[in-house]
């Protein structure tokens, strides 16, 4: 029996209605770049939009949003269709 949950390096494919997203945000490299700050976002589809996806540490509690640092999300939504935008934002909690 397969398993049904998805790790960070891993995403899957629930059925034909469903497509799986990676997500990858580089971090600048300037003075303060970096930030502690729980980012989220939601993609725009000519079909529909995504619920609001948070983008989290891993299992492993790895630090996010390092200076100078890519980090990568992976997220299985509904078919959203050909991708229009992606809306960003925070949660306003410390510096960044």
């Amino acid at each position: 029996e397969s398993s049904s949950f998805s790790t960070q390096s891993e995403p899957l494919m629930n059925d034909a209605t469903h497509m799986a997203y990676s997500i990858t945000v580089l971090t600048g490299n300037r003075w303060g770049a970096d930030s502690g700050v729980d980012l989220f976002i939601t993609i725009y589809g000519d079909v529909k939009k995504s619920d609001l996806i948070v983008l989290e540490e891993n299992a492993a509690r790895v630090p996010k949003f390092g200076q100078n640092k890519l980090d990568t999300f992976h997220t299985v939504q509904p078919h959203l269709g050909t991708l229009q935008k992606i809306v960003l934002g925070h949660d306003v909690k410390g510096y960044g």
